[in-house]
């Protein structure tokens, strides 16, 4: 996969009042870990991943909080949009309900 998982659900757990960012994310992340996905897609939500993930930001300090994090994530979750599924969505919408 190339994702550090536990880089990620610290990530994930570090946000605060971003649902949306989260919901993206764990979308990508789902995805990723379905077996039925085509290899490509999966490299596509890895590397968006990798780099949300990624505590050193290449842009600098954002002036609009996760601006590029995203931007990164909402391109390739645009990009590989055929490939979702409903379940993935639903998976990353049931983590948000758990966490409130």
């Amino acid at each position: 996969m190339g994702v550090n998982i536990e880089d990620f659900w610290k990530k994930i757990k570090s946000l605060k009042n971003s649902n949306r960012l989260i919901i993206t994310a764990l979308t990508l992340f789902y995805v990723m870990c379905d077996g039925d996905i085509p290899i490509w897609v999966k490299a596509l939500c890895s590397s968006a991943l990798i780099y949300f993930i990624n505590p050193w930001d290449p842009l600098g300090p954002d002036p609009i909080i996760y601006a590029d994090d995203i931007a990164i994530l909402a391109a390739a979750l645009k990009s590989i949009s055929k490939h979702i599924k409903s379940s993935h969505k639903a998976q990353a919408k049931r983590h948000i309900k758990k966490k409130s």
